[in-house]
């Protein structure tokens, strides 16, 4: 069942923390970089998430915390002059106890090497990443690293986004997504070549809205989603390729799944501006 949520609110009103509506006082620990307990946090109810900003209300560190109020989940967050992300570092307490760490690096440069930001739009993101056993071994994971290219209409146009999963093993696990649009700029496709080819097909409306997305990958599971508007507004969406809208107890139930195996089955999704919905956690990118 999904948990009632109570949020605590700064003076400057930014969200700082979250915490259960109901339940007994509980102790939760911050976790430093060294993945060591450093100081409690009490309250009434248990703790579900933490919020620490910096002076511009940037948020900087988010937790996510487990039933036995420990930390399952911490991103840390450094920005440039710009207030683009630069960088982020994630730790993840999986349930057998190790723990998933990964930093990863943004590029806003033509020449996707962090000299400067002329482009303004992320060219490259580079992940490292290793896992932390229980007793303290460490067992390296691939690194992995997107490269984005573009195209200029009246804006910038995503044209090209080429993954790499294993920046060691370039020839086997390179995939590659190829944009495709109509003549007023709309996104209408997007030709993915990876362990499963497939197109993805977009219908717009004449303000370029998405109406409806498609996966054509020969499979009775094909991903669809239907998205309904009203006066430009968005009144919700139907489909079978899962929901955003997630409480803080199932964002911490997929942080904590086994995150190098995890697979994604297709999952039903009804989101309509009328229904009750519960208390969103932080979708983490």
């Amino acid at each position: 069942a999904a948990l009632a949520a109570g949020k605590t609110d700064k003076l400057d009103g930014y969200l700082a923390e979250v915490r259960t509506a109901t339940g007994a006082t509980s102790s939760n620990f911050l976790m430093t970089a060294a993945y060591l307990p450093l100081a409690a946090a009490s309250g009434p109810g248990a703790l579900l998430a933490h919020y620490t900003r910096d002076a511009l209300g940037r948020v900087t560190t988010y937790q996510e915390f487990n039933a036995a109020g420990v930390v399952a989940y911490e991103q840390s967050s450094t920005y440039n002059t710009r207030s683009q992300l630069s960088a982020q570092t994630t730790v993840t307490l999986e349930q057998d106890g190790d723990r998933n760490w990964g930093h990863t690096s943004f590029y806003y440069d033509s020449a996707q090497n962090g000299t400067g930001v002329d482009l303004g739009l992320i060219t490259r993101v580079a992940n490292a990443n290793h896992q932390i056993e229980p007793n303290g071994t460490h067992d390296n994971k691939p690194d992995s690293q997107t490269v984005y290219t573009y195209d200029w209409w009246d804006a910038a146009q995503q044209a090209t986004i080429v993954h790499t999963g294993d920046t060691g093993n370039w020839s086997t696990t390179t995939k590659t997504s190829v944009f495709q649009y109509n003549a007023q700029g709309f996104l209408t496709g997007v030709n993915i070549a990876d362990g499963q080819p497939r197109v993805v097909r977009f219908i717009v409306n004449a303000g370029g809205q998405v109406l409806r997305r498609h996966e054509d990958a020969a499979s009775a599971n094909d991903p669809v989603e239907v998205h309904y508007y009203l006066g430009n507004i968005k009144l919700g969406a139907v489909g079978n390729n899962g929901t955003d809208n997630v409480d803080y107890a199932a964002s911490i139930a997929t942080h904590i799944a086994e995150t190098w195996s995890r697979q994604w089955p297709p999952v039903s999704m009804l989101t309509v501006s009328h229904r009750p919905l519960p208390t969103q956690g932080r979708r983490i990118i």
